[in-house]
């Protein structure tokens, strides 16, 4: 018995020892500390938990601190129907939606001034509803655009906003998790992912949150095991993150036409054109496509269109979208 606890004594013993080898190893390699996985920026709770989704907007009013010290307090409006409201609604179903991220939602700007408000005030025959929700992707929009459908018959055009990040953030990816595990009162702790299985075809997961183990903010080696414990959950031999993309927005698609709806994807915010596989994808399918970018090269701060200190469109940027969107999407309506 005394041997028995004499090597576990030791067998511990040495494995504290290799860790703390490693760790200081982990330092002098200049390895950082990770900041805080939670924290409170005193905003308010926006969101709320949905186990499909993910997370999804939060009935009322939400009043948050500017981005940038220069700027005011900004008021974002949610409706019953959980969409951002964009000015008052008709009688007749007529509507127009659009699905997308923090850019589409008009993240740091008042309701008045989001891109969506700003075409409501022009296209008064339809209704405009913003649904776009912070920190989604194509396949968060997708799982929304399904539950709006399920209650909501009377949409005639769903907009789909793309962005190159939306890829990462469709096939699932540890870092883009981790950086949204970090805003607790955001509620984005749980995300949904696809991958693309055997039979070319794609495989639905349900949401996940990323790994919390003991110690992670004291110790760089219990975030590099984290690290690799989620890039292992979200590990796919065949996925391509276009590919994945493009096989969502094959089934948005499809979701619209049952719905006899029509789909149209716009891409805003980056300077890059659509790549040839989904312009051929959506040519192919007869997908209408709005490109609207902003004006000047990629310096958008000096050229006074984001938040200096977030990188989001401020009200100036939401202007220009909203005369390119209303320019271009009423030669696509009826």
């Amino acid at each position: 018995m005394k041997k028995f606890i004499s090597n576990t004594l030791l067998i511990c013993l040495s494995t504290i020892i290799a860790l703390a080898i490693v760790e200081i190893l982990l330092r002098a390699n200049d390895n950082k500390l990770h900041e805080k996985f939670l924290y409170d920026k005193n905003e308010p709770t926006a969101n709320k938990f949905d186990p499909i989704i993910g997370w999804e907007l939060k009935e009322g009013e939400h009043i948050y601190k500017p981005i940038n010290q220069e700027e005011k307090n900004f008021k974002t409006t949610i409706t019953k129907d959980l969409y951002r409201f964009s000015g008052n609604t008709r009688k007749e179903k007529n509507d127009i939606i659009f699905l997308g991220g923090s850019n589409t939602f008009g993240y740091g700007v008042n309701d008045k001034e989001t891109f969506s408000s700003l075409i409501q005030k022009k296209l008064k025959n339809y209704n405009i509803k913003n649904y776009g929700t912070a920190g989604y992707g194509t396949y968060q929009s997708l799982l929304k655009l399904e539950k709006i459908l399920s209650k909501d018959n009377s949409i005639k055009y769903i907009v789909a906003i793309y962005h190159s990040s939306h890829e990462i953030r469709n096939i699932g990816n540890e870092e883009w998790l981790r950086t949204l595990s970090k805003h607790t009162n955001r509620n984005h702790l749980y995300l949904p992912y696809v991958s693309v299985d055997k039979k070319n075809e794609l495989k639905k997961h349900k949401p996940v949150k990323y790994i919390n183990l003991p110690l992670r903010e004291k110790f760089i080696i219990i975030q590099k095991i984290e690290k690799k414990i989620m890039e292992a959950i979200f590990y796919s031999p065949r996925n391509n993150p276009t590919k994945a993309t493009i096989k969502i927005f094959d089934e948005m698609n499809n979701l619209a036409k049952s719905n006899s709806s029509k789909l149209i994807v716009l891409k805003i915010h980056t300077i890059e054109n659509f790549k040839s596989e989904y312009k051929v994808f959506f040519k192919k399918n007869n997908i209408k496509i709005i490109e609207c970018f902003l004006p000047g090269d990629k310096n958008f701060v000096a050229n006074n269109l984001i938040f200096k200190n977030d990188g989001h469109p401020n009200k100036r940027a939401h202007a220009l979208y909203a005369e390119c969107i209303l320019k271009k999407l009423i030669t696509l309506i009826e």
